[in-house]
């Protein structure tokens, strides 16, 4: 599993449970109730530099946020059973073993199957735009404000900016995180302008990664446990040295 989708999916259990996660009990036992379980889905396409990462997942939890392997039912991805596969011993169903590739524009349908007589379903239409390029500058004076721009997004969407600054302190690495929405009038001009406050809130920072994000959400079965799920998330990132 490529390291940005391990550290992805981790961060993820680390942030909907505030304690220990480990595998629900209600593996062990058929589901016939869908309010007691919680779907997330998420279809997930991230630039960085030339390359890019995808993945398709669907975590089935419990009202204790912890996850669950469906007995006797599973996840299906437009018709084709999605595989159970594990992270830290914890399941969950796998969508890039079903389709290769997350198509902007199109339409997946998602069937949660609690038992061969119970299937609800889910479904996501990705943004019809891939955001293309994202324009930094390759390194930048941390007293100015630093100019962005980017291509190919639909201009109606949230765009979200988020500010990863690297630091030094006592011989170690560290890292800030900042994050906000880009203003309406700046979606259609596709630029934005950033505080060099971002840049001088700790001292010796010596490079920044942004990325922006657009995140939809689908529809769901209404049934199950508040908080279930669709969604599709497309970003693009880069880093910037900071002098």
């Amino acid at each position: 599993m490529p390291r940005r989708i391990f550290i992805f999916i981790f961060a993820v259990l680390l942030f909907s449970c505030a304690g220990c996660v480990q595998e629900s009990v209600l593996s062990d036992v058929e589901i016939t109730d869908p309010s007691v379980i919680r779907p997330e889905i998420t279809f997930s396409r991230s630039k960085s530099g030339s390359s890019t990462t995808q993945f398709i997942y669907a975590w089935i939890n419990d009202k204790n946020n912890n996850p669950l392997e469906l007995k006797n039912g599973g996840v299906l991805l437009n018709g084709k059973s999605m595989p159970v596969k594990t992270l830290l011993g914890l399941p969950y169903y796998s969508g890039l073993d079903v389709v290769s590739d997350i198509r902007p524009g199109y339409t997946y349908n998602i069937a949660i199957k609690l038992n061969s007589e119970k299937t609800y379903e889910a479904s996501i239409k990705i943004q019809e735009k891939d955001l293309a390029t994202l324009t930094l500058p390759l390194s930048h004076n941390r007293s100015e404000n630093m100019e962005m721009s980017w291509t190919e997004i639909d201009p109606g969407r949230e765009l979200k900016l988020e500010i990863l600054n690297f630091y030094k302190k006592d011989n170690s690495e560290l890292t800030e995180a900042f994050s906000m929405y880009i203003p309406q009038q700046n979606l259609a001009s596709g630029n934005f302008t950033i505080p060099s406050a971002y840049f001088q809130s700790t001292q010796n920072i010596t490079k920044t990664q942004i990325t922006l994000t657009s995140t939809i959400t689908g529809t769901i079965y209404q049934g199950f446990e508040a908080g279930s799920k669709i969604e599709s998330a497309l970003s693009i990132s880069k880093t910037c040295q900071i002098y």
